[in-house]
């Protein structure tokens, strides 16, 4: 556990970097907008460990879910939101929400998985 946190956090981070690169030369996108994910995955982290939502050790797998999905949400924001609604702090902002509603509704909906 004390090694899967510090690598959920860096999947996102490393392998959004390219389009944070772009995203800094277009938009002056900031460092932040490279950690969007962390607020899901801690919604999450809080939800787990307030026993909301199914128990068991194998649910950790949602935590790789929102990592990971982060990255084509990232993609898609900066190559495509970002042209469409110049706007790349809320655009951030709003992909971030989406990501801790999608975290909140993993919780909720994910049955019990066999450890």
């Amino acid at each position: 556990m004390t090694l899967l946190i510090p690598a959920v956090v860096l999947i996102p981070i490393v392998f959004c970097l390219p389009a944070w690169i772009v995203a800094r030369k277009r938009y002056g996108a900031t460092p932040w907008s490279l950690n969007f994910a962390v607020p899901g995955m801690a919604t999450w982290i809080v939800l787990a460990t307030g026993g909301i939502g199914p128990q068991s050790l194998a649910n950790i797998v949602e935590l790789f879910i929102i990592s990971l999905g982060a990255i084509p949400v990232y993609y898609l924001k900066v190559f495509y939101v970002d042209r469409i609604k110049p706007d790349p702090r809320l655009n951030t902002v709003v992909a971030t929400v989406m990501l801790c509603v999608v975290a909140i509704v993993l919780r909720l909906a994910m049955p019990v998985l066999p450890e």
